[in-house]
């Protein structure tokens, strides 16, 4: 049977000190034994004074009152450094519950020391730290390896990374502390970039495909131009090269790189966004009119990752029509940009609407998550929203209403304006 953490921190030390704790801590009770011995030396030389051998015994009274003020002081001075490890004690301990991790020490079958996020996953029981060091294949007997894991939990439904440390406790015995951090944003976020990734690649790829797949069929019917034929191949290398970038730049973007960041005309954006959607739009029968405002300054983005921003905002909004069923006269996105102004500041705004079915409350409250689409839409929202966050810009979604009907989705991003002294 393991004890349990005792819910007292403080560290007892054994011994006569130690004992002396309690006297040590009441400062009236140290006044009176020092009050005490002071009495008692000055009725001693009183009673002396009238005895013959009058120096020798004021003498010995001096040694009896300076015994008594080293006394004094040797109290006074152990219970201050009893006040500073208290203190130091109890800072590290506010340190240590602070910290996002999970932190237990353990000697023997002793829980010897527990944090604040430990306690409320696992209690003040050792069976955590048992499980945690038994998960990540850990042999808890032999605490001096120091080793690393990743494991699930399904008790708290978390993804924890497990580090054990070997330390010498205060009472001097061996014990083993071991560190769990919560990883499960890190390993959502993997996830979400593998499959983000996936379906980026997934555009450039499918229009590779048609091309080939169009080129083959007017070929066998001998129906295309050797200009046609060279044109669609001009756009089918340019998609390939193209898929090369996505991987190269969302990469980067990972990494946080900013080599990639250059003065990008919003105009370009735009035309380059609509040509990359301009076959899922007619594969939907959408009609897509775009708006841009004169005038509007150049961003200093990745021309790449703004461009898929609005490629997977564009392709969403004609399958969100699609799938509404629309007439061939409602069957239109707007994409328009323009100048705007959030807290103060000025900034391009991009707004994608459409005259699809619009998102019910508890889609739009799941809208970031990764979906598992087998066309591979809907997958990039997740991305699309870090890559706007990582131009300090912000990405909303809101339905559209015609009276208590819904109308649409209006998607609505911005990404701060340069100033006039920005190099952009």
């Amino acid at each position: 049977m393991h004890k349990p953490l005792p819910n007292s921190t403080q560290i007892t030390r054994p011994g006569f000190l130690g004992k002396l704790t309690p006297l040590l801590q009441n400062r009236h009770a140290m006044l009176a034994v020092a009050a005490v011995l002071f009495l008692v030396a000055f009725a001693y030389f009183l009673f002396e004074e009238i005895s013959r051998e009058r120096e020798t015994h004021v003498l010995l009274c001096l040694v009896v009152v300076q015994f008594a003020m080293i006394i004094w002081l040797l109290l006074t001075r152990h219970r201050c450094l009893h006040i500073q490890s208290q203190a130091l004690h109890e800072h590290l301990t506010t340190v240590l519950d602070a910290l996002d991790a999970s932190i237990s020490v353990m000697g023997g079958d002793e829980l010897l020391f527990a944090n604040q996020l430990y306690r409320r996953w696992f209690g003040s029981q050792a069976r955590g730290h048992l499980k945690l060091v038994a998960e990540a294949g850990i042999n808890a007997a032999n605490i001096g390896v120091a080793a690393s894991a990743e494991i699930y939990l399904s008790d708290i439904n978390r993804w924890l990374e497990v580090r054990t440390r070997c330390l010498t406790w205060v009472d001097g015995r061996q014990a083993q502390m071991v560190i769990a951090t919560d990883i499960s944003a890190r390993r959502t976020a993997r996830y979400e970039l593998q499959a983000g990734v996936a379906h980026e690649l997934n555009q450039p790829l499918t229009a590779i495909n048609n091309y080939c797949n169009g080129m083959v069929s007017r070929i066998k019917s001998q129906q295309i131009a050797p200009a046609e034929l060279l044109n669609t191949l001009e756009k089918t290398a340019r998609q390939a090269h193209r898929a090369g970038q996505i991987i190269h730049h969302i990469r980067s973007f990972v990494k946080r790189s900013e080599h990639h960041r250059t003065a990008s005309g919003v105009g370009t954006l735009v035309s380059e966004a609509v040509e990359l959607a301009e076959i899922e739009l007619r594969r939907r029968n959408v009609k897509l009119v775009s708006s841009v405002a004169n005038g509007l300054p150049n961003l200093r983005v990745d021309a790449i990752l703004i461009e898929q921003v609005l490629v997977n905002l564009i392709k969403n909004a004609a399958e969100s029509i699609d799938s509404a069923q629309r007439p061939e006269a409602q069957r239109t996105i707007e994409l328009s940009v323009a100048l705007a102004e959030v807290n103060h500041k000025p900034v391009i705004e991009f707004k994608v609407i459409d005259s699809g079915g619009g998102m019910a409350p508890e889609v739009m409250a799941r809208m970031y998550e990764t979906s598992t689409k087998a066309d591979g839409m809907g997958m990039g929202l997740s991305l699309c929203r870090s890559i706007v966050e990582s131009y300090m810009g912000r990405i909303t979604a809101a339905n559209i209403y015609n009276g208590q009907l819904v109308a649409g989705c209006c998607f609505t991003f911005w990404i701060p304006a340069p100033m006039p002294a920005d190099p952009a």
